[in-house]
């Protein structure tokens, strides 16, 4: 008895860069700038459990669970393939960070997991941690952590090194 097997072999590119969707693109452009579920739908007509599964989708894809990490993860790729319109960032901090600053924004960047940035910034939750990300990146001069991530990996992509 003979048994044949197909054996798909696939380039280094489609290894090292993972495919997104149009959708999922769209979600994470929306959420960079800021769109409530609301102006998902009106914009995109994307209902707002759909934003929610495409996120939950990337966070899992990118992170192994559904947890932000895996989200800051994906916008860096994306923004590594050039998936996404950077214009609406700010072109400078609004000031410069102290080293707390530094830790939190850096643990987001390197998407930590919650316990790792927890322990790295002396935070007791992953709420207390969540609300540190929101208050560094207002205070950075940034609308929410994903504007942050994405401005980080803008500035990196700008002098060439490696996102």
């Amino acid at each position: 008895m003979v048994v044949e097997r197909t054996v798909q072999v696939l380039s280094l590119q489609e290894v090292s860069q993972p495919h997104f969707s149009d959708e999922e693109v769209t979600v994470v452009q929306g959420r960079i700038d800021g769109w409530s579920h609301r102006e998902f739908f009106r914009t995109a007509k994307i209902g707002g459990w759909e934003v929610s599964n495409l996120i939950h989708r990337l966070e899992k894809r990118f992170a192994g669970k559904a947890t932000a990490n895996g989200f800051f993860m994906a916008i860096k790729e994306m923004i590594r393939q050039n998936k996404l319109n950077l214009e609406k960032l700010p072109q400078a901090l609004a000031m410069v960070p102290d080293q707390r600053d530094l830790a939190i924004w850096a643990s987001m960047y390197r998407g930590d997991d919650t316990w790792k940035a927890c322990r790295l910034v002396g935070c007791r939750s992953g709420g207390e941690l969540y609300a540190l990300r929101n208050k560094t990146s207002k205070k950075l001069g940034f609308e929410n952590p994903y504007q942050a991530v994405a401005w980080w990996a803008r500035e990196r992509q700008k002098l060439g090194a490696a996102i």
